[in-house]
């Protein structure tokens, strides 16, 4: 794991597809609005886990921006999982 006992598990994808609402989702927190707001740079979330063996796990939720191609050297380091999130009904995401 990269910090400790703590996996880092970075959310990629297009502007729009969802990231905030995913990490959000994972973290157990009602969406604050359903109004579209983009992230600026990278937010990040802990999340802890209960396993079913009964062991907690801590992950560290790095939500990038749209753009996160800039911000990937800074991102990838250390990262123990990726989640890539893309829109269904937009089949030009997957090709570019």
């Amino acid at each position: 794991m990269s910090d400790g006992d703590c996996l880092k598990i970075c959310v990629v994808g297009p502007s729009g597809v969802g990231k905030t609402l995913l990490a959000r989702t994972l973290g157990g927190q009602v969406a604050a609005s359903a109004a579209y707001s983009s992230t600026v740079a990278v937010r990040v979330q802990q999340v802890t886990h209960n396993c079913p063996s009964g062991e907690a796990v801590a992950v560290n939720l790095f939500e990038a921006s749209g753009d996160s191609q800039q911000h990937w050297p800074v991102l990838s380091p250390h990262t123990d999982g990726l989640l890539l999130c893309l829109d269904p009904s937009q089949p030009d995401q997957v090709t570019r």
